[in-house]
């Protein structure tokens, strides 16, 4: 009787999987464009990152090129959303609430990427389960009022993911060009992604064993990615004299990550007078390299204790959520607003650790993701496990979440895998 009836909902599901993805979008733009509207205080612009890219963009608009104080060019954060912003600003005004408004739609776009990737390797149903997870998981509703890179880089990041895992299964050359050309975008926007492509490139030449398609694949996936760097890269070697393939910063997040008296917290005041006891009045090249001398410097004195840190700080990616809402200040916990976010975010962390499981029969369909989520518990235990930085991974845990389901419902057996035949259904 019970598997009678698992199996008429998971039907009727499929049968139904089209309806409920335009539902499950509508439903996520709904809840993001009424967040904006509703609660317009929250996100303000002053004092947080966001305001420098609004000055950014404004400038741009202005003619006075990409620069801070609009005079003098800048290297303090990567381009893309400041130009994405300029974009939004030349069509609705300058106006960052009209751009929040638009901003809701991208999160609605990122329903139907996540949706076209989980199909990739799980089955309709569960693809809508995934897209559905995405439309109305609350830090990725609430991210909207913000104006924060993370508003374009996870589109482009999960896309770029789909594409690769696209490019590698139909070992497509031209989806390979286009998912490194996504991944350029994509590390013009945040740099922490810039060492994917080629991780990817070798995890897919080792899953191959270096077959010769494979080979010109990967190849054309890493020369289309660094052929997107390029440019802003020597913009960078030429204004400011130094190899800096997006934007200064890393001296700052390695230097604060691994700071053993601060337990490699950042402590605002205390972190900000730190670092300005140690780079005040230096130019922004020259600051960074600094910091980045002095992490290191601490890193090599004190490896036992930065090894310990580091193990650490992999826990904290993982299992911290935030407290209130950003102001620039120590936050003092709001129960209205991480309650929430815990009951929505710790059961997709133990359903996803259970999906890890689930997925080693076929782990070969799920390597990418898998090494992705590595990839990003990693470098962020190194660097700061700030709980705002596991947005990008946040579909990908929730299709290994869908997949511990899946395992469950199929009564544990070994063939949790989704058909090649039916997986080709998926176009990009």
């Amino acid at each position: 009787m019970r598997k009678a009836t698992i199996e008429n909902s998971l039907r009727w599901l499929d049968e139904h999987s089209k309806q409920l993805l335009i539902a499950a979008v509508l439903v996520g733009l709904v809840l993001r464009l009424g967040f904006v509207l509703a609660f317009p205080q929250i996100g303000r612009i002053e004092g947080m990152d966001a305001f420098e890219y609004h000055r950014i963009a404004v400038n741009l608009l202005d003619g006075r090129g990409y620069s801070q104080d609009g005079t003098h060019p800048t290297i303090f954060v990567a381009p893309g959303y400041p130009i994405f912003l300029a974009g939004i600003y030349a069509v609705f005004g300058q106006d960052p609430y009209r751009a929040k408004a638009v901003q809701t739609f991208l999160g609605a776009l990122l329903i139907l990427i996540a949706y076209g990737f989980a199909r990739e390797v799980l089955p309709r149903w569960g693809a809508v389960l995934v897209a559905w997870v995405v439309a109305v998981f609350p830090d990725l509703v609430v991210i909207s009022n913000y104006l924060y890179t993370e508003n374009l880089f996870v589109p482009l990041f999960l896309l770029s993911l789909w594409l690769t895992h696209r490019a590698w299964r139909k070992q497509s050359l031209a989806l390979a060009g286009l998912a490194g050309l996504t991944f350029a975008l994509a590390t013009l926007t945040r740099g922490t992604s810039m060492l994917l492509p080629v991780l990817f490139a070798g995890l897919y030449l080792l899953l191959d064993r270096f077959r010769w398609r494979t080979v010109a694949l990967s190849a054309v996936l890493v020369a289309v990615f660094v052929a997107g760097m390029v440019p802003w890269t020597l913009r960078n070697k030429r204004e400011f004299g130094a190899f800096i393939p997006v934007a200064v910063g890393t001296g700052d997040v390695l230097f604060t990550g691994n700071y053993l008296p601060f337990d490699g917290e950042y402590r605002y005041e205390a972190t900000r007078a730190l670092i300005d006891s140690l780079t005040l009045g230096m130019p922004l090249v020259e600051r960074d390299q600094v910091l980045r001398k002095a992490a290191l410097t601490s890193i090599k004195a004190h490896p036992a204790a930065t090894a310990w840190l580091t193990f650490r700080k992999f826990f904290r990616f993982w299992l911290r959520i935030y407290e209130n809402v950003p102001s620039g200040k120590p936050r003092q916990t709001n129960w209205l607003i991480s309650l929430p976010l815990a009951l929505s975010y710790y059961p997709l962390l133990l359903l996803s650790l259970v999906g890890v499981w689930a997925v080693r029969i076929a782990w070969r369909q799920w390597a990418d993701v898998l090494l992705t989520l590595l990839y990003f518990g990693g470098i962020h235990a190194v660097l700061l496990p700030i709980p705002r930085y596991r947005m990008p991974i946040i579909p990908l845990m929730a299709m290994l979440a869908v997949a511990a389901v899946w395992y469950w419902l199929a009564d544990r057996r070994t063939d949790v895998e989704v058909p090649k035949a039916e997986a080709e259904e998926v176009t990009v």
